[in-house]
C-alpha cells in the first residue's frame, strides 16, 4: 500500500530508484519515531533528534495551510474589558491578598 502511494508521487522513477526513494523515506520516518524510544545519553539520539524536528515542523507547517481555508472567526475571539473590581480597607473583594494602602 505505502509502496503504491510513493509510486503515484512520483511515476518517473525506474523501479530499482522507486525502491531505493521509498525506502530512504521509510528509514527517514523510522529514525523520526524512534527518537521518542531513545534515551538523552545515547550518541544516536545527535541523528534521530534533527530528523524528528524535520517532520514536526513540515507537519505543522502542513496544519498551518488550514488558516488559509476557514473563517477567521475559528482563530480569534473578542475580549471585552470589563472594570476592576473595588477595593474596601486593601481587601480585594477577590479575597486575594492585602493591598497596602495609605
Amino acid at each position: 500500500m505505502i509502496s503504491q502511494a510513493h509510486s503515484a508521487s512520483d511515476p518517473r522513477l525506474p523501479g530499482a530508484l522507486n525502491a531505493v526513494s521509498l525506502g530512504a523515506q521509510l528509514a527517514f520516518y523510522f529514525l523520526s519515531l524512534s527518537d521518542l524510544l531513545i534515551p538523552e545519553s545515547n550518541p544516536l539520539k545527535r541523528l534521530t533528534s534533527p530528523v524528528r524536528t524535520f517532520v514536526v515542523l513540515m507537519a505543522a507547517s502542513f496544519r498551518a495551510a488550514a488558516i488559509l481555508f476557514r473563517p477567521n472567526a475559528n482563530y480569534w475571539t473578542t475580549t471585552t474589558v470589563t472594570k476592576p473590581k473595588t477595593v474596601e480597607k486593601g481587601i480585594p473583594k477577590s479575597g486575594g491578598p492585602a493591598i497596602n494602602t495609605p
